[in-house]
C-alpha cells in the first residue's frame, strides 16, 4: 500500500539544486543541518530532495553513475537529511531527472537525442545548449535507469515518494531507436516530417510519440514501485499545460502517478485554470502545484516574488483544495537565503488556518470546458491551439463567476457532467472522443467547439467540409437574421472584427442555422496591394461562407465558431462568448451567482453536509486595493442550519428562499472562504 503523506501535507517545497561539480566551491558549504534550518523557517511540511539531476550527477554514492564531488567522503549527506526532516514531521519525496542527463549524454553519445536529422550528435554537445537529452526509447538509458532507482531504493529506504520529473520529449528525436521503433510497429521505413500537418504518416509520427512516452512512463512508475514498494510516484506534469504538440505528452503520464504534479510559470488566470485541469486528471487529490518563488521563472536568482504576490498564488491553489509546492534554487556553493524562507513562511501562514477544510466535497463546475491535450497545434501557423484559448476561455468564464470545470481527453465522460460545454480550437481526437462527443450531443448536452482541426466533427455534425482558408487575417463575422440578437451591436453592416485566417467551410447540411457569416475587406481583383481605406481593410464582401452555425442532433445541439472568440482579449469579444454561453446556458441555471466585480474569481466544493465557497482576489497582487463588499446565492437542495466565514467560523446573517441561500461577503483584501452548513 503506497505512503499517504500526501493527503495530509499541504505546504510542500524544493531547492533547486542542479549544481556541476567543476568548481570545488560547488556544494562546499551544503549541510543537511542548514538545508533543514530553511526548510523549517519556512513552515513546510513536506519537500523534495535532489538525487539525480538535470546535470546528470547524482547526490549519493552510485556504481552506475557519477556522484557529485562535493560529496566524496560526505557519501551520507542526503541521507542524514533525510532523516533530520522526518524527525521533525517533514515528509520527503526523492527528486529523479529523467531525459535531461549531461553526463549521461557526455558518456553515452549513443543514448542522445538525435535532432537535426544527420548526426547522433545533439544541441548540447555542439555547444548549442545547456541541456543532454537521452532518448527514452534507447534500451540501454532505460536500463540505466532501473539501475538508479535500485540504488535509491538502496540508500533511501525510508523515502516517502518519488519525482521524476522531465518526462517529455524536447526534440523530436530521430535516432535510430526511434526509427526502428516506428517501423516495427507502423511498417514505414522512414520518419515522416513530424511538423507536416497535412501528412497522415506525420499525423501517426505524432500519435506514436504520445505512446512511446506514456509507455516510458509506464516503466519508470512500475519500476519504481516494485523495487521501493509503498513510495508515491509522480512525473512531472507541467508539460500537459504548458507547452506544444512537441513535448510529446498526454495523458498517460499522468495516469502512471499517485497524484498530478508539475510546476507552472504563468499568469494568474492561467494558474487557476491549470489548477482546475490538475484536479480533473489527478489520480488521487490532492493535486501537487508546483510555482517558483521568483519573480518571473528559476532564471532569476535574486528576484523575488512580494510576499502577496506568493500569498495570492498559494491562496488560489488552496481555493481548488490542491497542495502548495514553492521552488527555490541554490547557490552554487549550497547556501540558501533564509530570508527567502521568512516569505515563504508568510505566505504559508495564511494558507495554514483553511488546510482542515481542503478534505471536503468535490467541486462544483455548471459548465465545462473541454480541452484537448493533443489539440496543441495548429496546421495554419496560426497563433490559437487548444491549450491557449482553453486559458482565455477560463478567464472568461472566471471573470463572469461562471463556475467551470476542465474535461480532459482521458476523462471524456465527463462532458455528461455538464449542459453546456466549450471546446476551443479542439483537435487532435481519436474516436473515443468523437464518439463521445456525439453521444453527449445526441443525449441533451449543448456542445459549443472553435476551428477546422477536427473535420470530423464537422462532417458528422454538418455534413460539412473544409474547403481551404482566407488569404488574409482582416475577416468578419457578419450576424444572419437568426444570429441578430446574439451578436448585438454587431450588424451585417458592421460586423464583428477578427484577425485570423478565416476556413473556408462548403455543403453544410440543409437543417443548420447559419447565426453569422463570413465578411471580407474590399479586395482588388487584381492587385494584392490594391485597398479601400488606406489605414484599415473595411469590411465590404458578405460571402455566403458560414462563420458561426448551430444544428439540432438528438435532443442536443452543436455550434460551431470558425475562429476561436474565446481567445481574444478585448471585452466586446469577450461579452459575445458569454452571450452565447447564456444563450445556451441561462444564469438562472447556475448554482452559484454574485454581484461581486470581475476581479473576485469563486470557487466552490461540496458534500451532503456542507458548500465551502472560496473567493480568490485575481487582481494585480501589489494593486492592495479591497474588494468592497458583495453578496452571494447558492442554490442548496436543503435548508442550512447556518453559514459562516472561515477559519474563525463567525457566523454570517443569510437568507433562505426558494432553494437559494443568499449572503453578503465582507470587504476582502486576497481571500475568503465561507462554510454554509447542511
Amino acid at each position: 500500500m503506497e505512503n499517504q503523506w500526501y493527503q495530509k501535507t499541504y505546504r510542500r517545497s524544493l531547492i533547486d539544486m542542479h549544481i556541476e561539480d567543476w568548481n570545488d566551491e560547488f556544494l562546499s558549504e551544503f549541510t543537511p543541518e542548514g538545508h533543514l534550518a530553511y526548510l523549517k523557517a519556512a513552515k513546510v511540511d513536506a519537500t523534495m530532495l535532489k538525487i539525480h539531476t538535470h546535470v546528470g550527477l547524482d547526490y549519493y554514492p552510485t556504481k552506475v553513475g557519477v556522484m557529485h564531488k562535493a560529496f566524496r567522503g560526505r557519501e551520507d549527506t542526503i541521507n542524514r537529511l533525510v532523516d533530520l526532516c522526518h524527525e521533525n514531521g517533514i515528509s520527503v519525496v526523492g527528486y529523479y531527472s529523467l531525459v535531461y542527463s549531461n553526463r549521461n549524454e557526455e558518456m553515452h553519445p549513443d543514448w542522445g537525442m538525435l535532432d537535426d536529422g544527420k548526426t547522433m550528435t545533439s544541441a548540447f554537445a555542439r555547444g548549442e545548449s545547456r541541456y543532454g537529452y537521452c532518448c527514452p526509447n534507447n534500451p540501454d538509458y532505460r536500463a540505466f535507469i532501473k539501475a538508479q532507482i535500485a540504488e535509491i531504493a538502496e540508500t533511501f529506504p525510508t523515502l516517502d515518494g518519488l519525482f521524476f520529473d522531465q518526462t517529455n520529449w524536447p526534440y523530436v528525436c530521430q535516432c535510430k531507436h526511434c526509427r526502428e521503433r516506428f517501423e516495427k510497429e507502423t511498417g514505414l521505413t522512414a520518419l515522416p516530417d513530424a511538423f507536416d500537418m497535412e501528412s497522415e504518416d506525420a499525423a501517426l509520427f505524432r500519435k506514436k510519440r504520445y505512446e512511446w512516452l506514456g509507455d516510458f512512463a509506464a516503466f519508470v512508475s512500475a519500476s519504481a514501485r516494485e523495487l521501493m514498494p509503498g513510495v508515491t510516484i509522480s512525473h512531472n506534469n507541467a508539460q500537459s499545460i504548458c507547452r506544444s504538440w512537441k513535448c510529446g505528452v498526454d495523458e498517460r503520464v499522468v495516469e502512471t502517478c499517485t497524484y498530478a504534479a508539475g510546476d507552472q510559470y504563468i499568469d494568474i488566470m492561467a494558474h487557476s485554470f491549470s489548477q482546475k485541469y490538475y484536479y480533473s486528471v489527478t489520480p488521487n487529490q490532492p493535486f501537487e502545484y508546483m510555482v517558483t518563488r521568483f519573480a518571473k521563472d528559476l532564471t532569476q536568482h535574486t528576484l523575488t516574488k512580494t510576499p502577496r504576490e506568493l500569498a495570492q498564488i498559494t491562496l488560489l491553489t488552496t481555493a481548488h483544495h490542491g497542495a502548495n509546492f514553492l521552488v527555490d534554487t541554490i547557490d552554487p556553493v549550497g547556501t540558501v537565503d533564509l530570508r527567502i524562507a521568512d516569505t515563504i513562511a508568510s505566505a504559508y501562514e495564511k494558507q495554514m488556518p483553511y488546510e482542515k477544510y481542503l478534505k471536503t466535497g468535490t467541486m462544483v463546475g455548471d459548465v465545462g470546458i473541454w480541452y484537448s491535450i493533443t489539440g496543441r497545434y495548429n496546421s495554419q501557423g496560426q497563433n490559437y491551439t487548444s491549450l491557449w484559448a482553453s486559458f482565455k476561455a477560463g478567464e472568461i468564464f472566471s471573470t463572469n463567476h461562471l463556475l467551470y470545470r476542465v474535461v480532459s481527453n482521458n476523462r471524456i465522460s465527463n462532458l455528461k457532467k455538464y449542459p453546456f460545454v466549450l471546446a476551443p480550437a479542439l483537435g487532435g481526437l481519436e474516436k473515443e472522443q468523437v464518439d463521445a462527443a456525439v453521444d453527449y450531443v445526441k443525449e441533451g448536452g449543448v456542445l459549443c467547439f472553435s476551428g477546422t482541426e477536427a473535420p470530423e466533427l464537422l462532417k458528422i455534425f454538418f455534413d460539412a467540409e473544409l474547403a481551404g482558408y482566407t488569404d488574409i487575417t482582416a475577416t468578419y463575422v457578419a450576424p444572419t437574421e437568426a444570429g441578430d440578437e446574439l451578436f448585438y451591436p454587431f450588424t451585417e453592416k458592421y460586423p464583428l472584427s477578427l484577425s485570423h485566417k478565416h476556413p473556408l467551410i462548403k455543403g453544410v447540411a440543409a437543417d443548420t442555422v447559419v447565426l453569422a457569416k463570413l465578411k471580407m475587406p474590399y479586395l482588388h481583383p487584381t492587385n494584392p496591394m490594391g485597398y479601400a481605406s488606406i489605414h484599415s481593410n473595411p469590411p465590404g464582401v458578405l460571402t455566403d461562407y458560414p462563420a458561426v452555425m448551430e444544428r439540432t442532433i438528438g435532443k442536443g445541439k452543436v455550434v460551431w465558431m470558425g475562429v476561436p472568440l474565446e481567445f481574444y482579449s478585448d471585452r466586446q469579444h469577450q461579452d459575445l462568448v458569454m452571450r452565447l454561453v447564456r444563450h445556451y446556458y441561462s444564469a438562472d441555471a447556475q448554482t452559484v451567482t454574485t454581484d461581486a466585480p470581475k476581479l473576485v474569481e469563486l470557487i466552490a466544493f461540496r458534500d451532503d453536509a456542507e458548500w465551502l465557497v472560496s473567493a480568490v482576489n485575481i487582481g494585480d497582487a501589489e494593486d492592495g486595493r479591497m474588494i468592497p463588499a458583495y453578496t452571494v446565492t447558492v442554490k442548496t437542495d436543503f435548508e442550512p442550519k447556518g453559514v459562516c466565514r472561515l477559519p474563525d467560523e463567525a457566523p454570517v446573517p443569510y437568507t433562505y428562499r426558494d432553494g437559494k441561500v443568499t449572503f453578503t461577503a465582507r470587504e476582502m483584501d486576497l481571500f475568503d472562504m465561507y462554510r454554509i452548513v447542511r
